[in-house]
C-alpha cells in the first residue's frame, strides 16, 4: 500500500502543476478594477519570457494632444516593471488626436512573471493617468461577481425580508465606518455626501493603509451617504442611513470596473450592480433597492422640450410618473421597498415641477448645440401655481416618507398651502431648508427659530441648533489659520495684495461647494514642490461664506498657502473689479503690484507658464 501510494501522490502532484501552470498568454479585453480617467483603456495584455505588452484605446478631442510620460511603468506584486518600449505613440511627446477622436498604441514593459494575476499601470506622474487591477489570470474578461469575497457575513448573510423604510426625523453625531475593499492607496481620500431634506454635507475621509476610515457627522434626518474615491471617476451609489445608528459601509470599486466595461464594444449588456453595502438601519432596504434603477429623468429626454407649454411640461411629467410606478408595480421586491421607491419618484416629480428651468434650459442648449443665445426670449413662461396644483391633484405631497428625500427639500420652497394642500408639512420644510442654510453660515437668527417654534415635531429646531454649533465651532477652529481681511476705505483687492509688493501672488476665487474648483486645488497643490516651487511666489486663497464652514476648515489645512475667507459684499467687490465669469478665477499679482484677471489659468499649463513668466 506504501509504495502505491507514493507514486500516485507524485503522479497527482504534476497533474495539478500541469493543470494551474501558466505561460506565454495574450488576454483581449481584459477585466479591470478601476482608472482614474475615462479616456485611457486597456484592449489587450500579452505576457511572453522578454515583455510584457499592453495595447491601449484612447478616446479624446479631436486635433487636441495626448502625452504618455517616459516614467510610465506597471506593478506587479508589489514589482515595478520599466517601461522598454513603445508602438505609434513616442513617450514625453505630444501625440496629436485624429477627427475621428480615436487612437491606438502599444507600450512594452520588462516581463511579469507568468502566474501574474493583476497589473497596475501608471504613468508615475502627479496628473498622469492610472488603470488598477488589469485582470491577466484566469477569468480575466469576466465581469466581477456581485458580492466581493472580502464582505463579512452579515452583509453577505443580510435578512432582506425585514425592511424598515420610514424616516427617521431626529438630529444626532452619527459614527460611519467606511470599508474600502481591495483598497489601493493610489485611489486617494474617500469624498462623502450625506444629503437629507436639510440639503446637502461634504466631508472627506482619511483612509487607512487598509482602506478604512470614520467620521461622526452631524445627520438632520434620515440621510442618504455617496460617496466617491479621490482618484476615481464614478460616484458610487448610495445608501440611507438612519441618524444616531453606527453604521458600517462597504464600498466595493469594482463598480468603477463595471463602468469601464461598460464603455467598451459590446459593453451594454454590462450590468452595473451596485456595489455599496451597509449594515445599518436601513440596510435591508438599502440592498432591496439597490440595483432598482426608477428615476424621474427630464435632462435630454427627448419627452421635455424647451418648446413645452406649462401644461404640456406638466402632462409630460405626470405621464412619466405613471410610467415609473407602473414598472415599479411590476417587480418583485418587498412592499416596504415599491413604498420607498413609489416615495421617491414623488418627490423627484415635485421638485423638477417646482424647478423646471434647468431641464427647459438643457433641452435649448441640446436643439441649438450649445448656443444659449436668446434663450431668455425663446422660453415664455415655465410651470407655476396652477400647475402645481395638478401635481397636487395627485401626488400627496404631504406624505411622510418624503421626509427622506433630499429633493422634497427643495420640492417645498413653493407655496403649496396656495395648491390646495392643507397640511403643515411643506411649508415646514420649507421653512427648515431656508434657515439650515443659514445655519451653516453661522448665520442662524433668533427669527429663524421663531418661525419654526410652532411646528409639528421639534426635529427642526433641534436640527438647527446643532448646525448652528458645529458652524461656529468650525469659524472658532480655524480663525489661526486665516488671513485678516484688511479694513481700508480704498480698494479691497489692493489692500489684500499690499504686503505682498515685490512677490507674485496667484490668488485663487474658490468655495468649498466648487466642483471645478476643487479639482484645479487637487492638480495644483503639487506645483507648489515642483516646477513652482519659490519663495517668491505667494498663493493666497480667497472663499465667501457661501462655503459651508465645516467642509472649509476640513479643507484648508490640505492647501500650503494663505486663505481668507470674505463676506458677500466683499467677494462682490473683488468680482465686479475682475468681471469675474465663475470660478476657479485666478488673478496674478506681479512684482510691481500690478493685478490681472486670468481666466485661461483654468488651463494647468498656462497657470504654469504664467506664473513662470511672472517671476
Amino acid at each position: 500500500m506504501k509504495k502505491f501510494f507514493l507514486p500516485l501522490l507524485a503522479i497527482l502532484c504534476l497533474l495539478v502543476c500541469a493543470c494551474t501552470s501558466k505561460g506565454p498568454r495574450t488576454v483581449d479585453m481584459p477585466q479591470v478594477a478601476a482608472a482614474d480617467n475615462r479616456n485611457l483603456d486597456v484592449y489587450q495584455v500579452s505576457l511572453s519570457d522578454s515583455a510584457t505588452t499592453l495595447k491601449f484605446h484612447v478616446k479624446y478631442q479631436p486635433g487636441m494632444w495626448i502625452k504618455i510620460a517616459p516614467e510610465s511603468h506597471i506593478v506587479a506584486g508589489g514589482k515595478t516593471y520599466a517601461l522598454t518600449g513603445a508602438d505609434s505613440i513616442v513617450p514625453g511627446e505630444e501625440l496629436i488626436m485624429p477627427q475621428s477622436g480615436e487612437a491606438e498604441f502599444r507600450l512594452t514593459f520588462e516581463p511579469v512573471p507568468f502566474d501574474t494575476e493583476s497589473i497596475d499601470f501608471t504613468e508615475g506622474t502627479p496628473d498622469g493617468w492610472n488603470i488598477w487591477g488589469i485582470n491577466v489570470g484566469e477569468n480575466a474578461t469576466a465581469q466581477a461577481p456581485r458580492l466581493n469575497k472580502a464582505l463579512p457575513a452579515e452583509i453577505t448573510g443580510l435578512d432582506t425580508t425585514d425592511i424598515f423604510a420610514e424616516p427617521v426625523m431626529e438630529s444626532a453625531p452619527t459614527e460611519l465606518r467606511f470599508h474600502v475593499l481591495d483598497y489601493r492607496p493610489g485611489y486617494g481620500k474617500l469624498k462623502v455626501l450625506a444629503s437629507s431634506i436639510a440639503g446637502y454635507e461634504e466631508y472627506t475621509v482619511e483612509l487607512d493603509e487598509k482602506g478604512n476610515g470614520t467620521i461622526s457627522p452631524d445627520l438632520s434626518g434620515t440621510s442618504n451617504i455617496s460617496t466617491k474615491l479621490e482618484a476615481l471617476t464614478v460616484y458610487f451609489p448610495g445608501v440611507f442611513v438612519a441618524p444616531g445608528t453606527p453604521t458600517d459601509i462597504y464600498i466595493d470599486p469594482a463598480y468603477a470596473g463595471d463602468a469601464i466595461l461598460k464603455n467598451r464594444p459590446g459593453g451594454e449588456s454590462i450590468s452595473m450592480i451596485n456595489r455599496t453595502f451597509d449594515n445599518g438601519r436601513y440596510a435591508a432596504l438599502n440592498r432591496a433597492t439597490g440595483n432598482v434603477n426608477l428615476e424621474i429623468v427630464t435632462y435630454g429626454n427627448p419627452d421635455f422640450s424647451w418648446r413645452m407649454t406649462p401644461d404640456e411640461f406638466t402632462t409630460a411629467l405626470l405621464g412619466l410618473r405613471s410610467n415609473l410606478l407602473d414598472s415599479l408595480a411590476s417587480l418583485n421586491i418587498p412592499q416596504p421597498a415599491k413604498e420607498y421607491i413609489a416615495a421617491s419618484i414623488d418627490a423627484d416629480v415635485l421638485t423638477t415641477i417646482v424647478d423646471a428651468r434647468p431641464t427647459y434650459y438643457n433641452s435649448y442648449y441640446l436643439d441649438k448645440q450649445g448656443n444659449g443665445a436668446g434663450i431668455a426670449d425663446s422660453i415664455k413662461a415655465l410651470p407655476g401655481p396652477e400647475q402645481y396644483a395638478r401635481v397636487a391633484k395627485t401626488i400627496n405631497v404631504a406624505n411622510p416618507k418624503l421626509l427622506a428625500f433630499s429633493s422634497y427639500g427643495n420640492a417645498c420652497q413653493a407655496n403649496w398651502k396656495e395648491c390646495g394642500v392643507e397640511s403643515s408639512q411643506p411649508a415646514e420644510v420649507g421653512r427648515f431648508v431656508k434657515a439650515y442654510a443659514k445655519a451653516k453660515s453661522g448665520k442662524l437668527s433668533e427669527a429663524d427659530l421663531a418661525g419654526l417654534a410652532g411646528a409639528s415635531t421639534p426635529f427642526y429646531t433641534n436640527a438647527l441648533k446643532q448646525r448652528q454649533e458645529t458652524a461656529l465651532k468650525a469659524l472658532e477652529e480655524i480663525k489661526a489659520q486665516l488671513t485678516p481681511v484688511p479694513e481700508t476705505d480704498g480698494d479691497l483687492f489692493d489692500a489684500i495684495v499690499a504686503p505682498y509688493k515685490g512677490k507674485v501672488v496667484l490668488v485663487d476665487l474658490w468655495n468649498t461647494w466648487c466642483g471645478p474648483c476643487r479639482a484645479a486645488l487637487a492638480a495644483n497643490e503639487h506645483l507648489k514642490t515642483d516646477e513652482l516651487a519659490n519663495e517668491d511666489i505667494v498663493w493666497l486663497y480667497i472663499a465667501d461664506e457661501s462655503s459651508v464652514l465645516s467642509d472649509y476648515a476640513a479643507m484648508i489645512p490640505g492647501i500650503k498657502g494663505k486663505h481668507m475667507l470674505v463676506n458677500k459684499e466683499q467677494i462682490a467687490k473683488i468680482r465686479n473689479r475682475f468681471n469675474v465669469d465663475g470660478i476657479p478665477y485666478y488673478i496674478l499679482v506681479d512684482r510691481e503690484g500690478k493685478a490681472t484677471g486670468h481666466p485661461d489659468f483654468r488651463n494647468h499649463d498656462k497657470l504654469v507658464e504664467g506664473v513662470k513668466a511672472a517671476l
